[in-house]
């Protein structure tokens, strides 16, 4: 999981740009603002909901959140990745629009649940990101191959505070109350790393309960998921294993005063798949970039060289965000 940058304005879409929906007054309006005023009256009203009831079996259709336009800008922002797991998904499923708040019912970190949700969120932007399933949805996941531990993970509608006083339930109150007691990290509002520990074996790890808490609900500890990153990792220490020995290599044939043309054109193949590794549209950067930061720290000479001659390894870290 890494840190997003995604503006919190509306995007220039139709759905939060364009008047071209009927409103409830009869009037042309947006299709988030149609959804927003229809959710309140739909999930405010007492015949429906009541003393944390759900009195109807009517539902309600957002439709902003689920258009096409929509999915397209999320899948530009989080470069067609999880927002969690940092996993390409477009090519194997069609991704799930993640609300970070859920707007039907609430999972409390003691397990109450609560309903409503935050229904007037279903199609505020800020509350929108890109997911997978695995991550989004509650699954039955394998938490270690070898002996077939089975364990129930997934986001789905949990949303954990610290002080559950602090809970904000209805649309006319300030979202923002809740902010500080948040027990999950949200990648557009927070760097993830500040949490997070990822490992050479795949294996993810807390610094502090937030960190902790987003493992558990987001599943970061799902067995597939940890061979994936494992298997990211390996490929990662070839390509610096081979940085230090062509380094090495080098340092020794300038010694001897002889051609280094072969072993230069080594090292810039060698740079270039780096550079690729690091793209900010590929696959678990979070932990490419701390497993590059324990090598420079284990490597000072290569790092050094490498800064000679104007290419420090630390260029590959200054793309801190999507």
């Amino acid at each position: 999981m890494i840190l997003i940058t995604k503006n919190t304005k509306n995007p220039n879409i139709s759905v939060y740009k364009k008047k071209r929906w009927k409103g409830l007054d009869g009037n042309k309006t947006t299709l988030a603002i149609r959804d927003f005023n229809k959710s309140i009256l739909h999930y405010t009203n007492p015949a429906n909901f009541k003393d944390n009831k759900k009195l109807t079996r009517k539902g309600f259709t957002y439709e902003a959140y689920s258009h096409k336009d929509t999915k397209k800008a999320l899948k530009k922002i989080f470069k067609s990745k999880c927002a969690y797991c940092e996993s390409f998904i477009m090519h194997i499923e069609p991704g799930d629009i993640e609300h970070f708040r859920p707007k039907a019912e609430v999972h409390t970190k003691n397990g109450e649940v609560l309903i409503p949700g935050y229904y007037w969120l279903g199609a505020d932007w800020k509350n929108l990101l890109l997911s997978c399933i695995k991550c989004n949805r509650s699954n039955n996941e394998a938490i270690n191959f070898s002996d077939g531990e089975i364990q129930n993970m997934g986001k789905a509608n949990h949303f954990p505070l610290s002080d559950e006083s602090k809970r904000v339930r209805l649309h006319t109150e300030d979202i923002s109350i809740e902010d500080e007691f948040v027990q999950i990290i949200n990648p557009c509002r927070e760097d993830p790393e500040a949490h997070l520990i990822f490992e050479d074996n795949g294996q993810v790890t807390a610094k502090d309960e937030k960190g902790e808490k987003s493992i558990a609900v987001y599943g970061l500890f799902r067995a597939d998921l940890v061979l994936k990153r494992s298997q990211v990792s390996r490929d990662l220490s070839s390509s610096l294993t081979d940085l230090v020995l062509i380094i090495q290599q080098l340092d020794q044939l300038e010694a001897a005063n002889i051609s280094t043309d072969i072993i230069l054109k080594l090292l810039r193949v060698n740079l270039e798949n780096l550079k690729f590794a690091f793209q900010i549209d590929a696959e678990y950067l979070a932990l490419k970039r701390q497993k590059l930061k324990r090598f420079i720290k284990q490597n000072p000479i290569s790092n050094q060289k490498l800064t000679e001659m104007g290419i420090p390894l630390l260029n590959f870290l200054n793309s801190n965000t999507i």
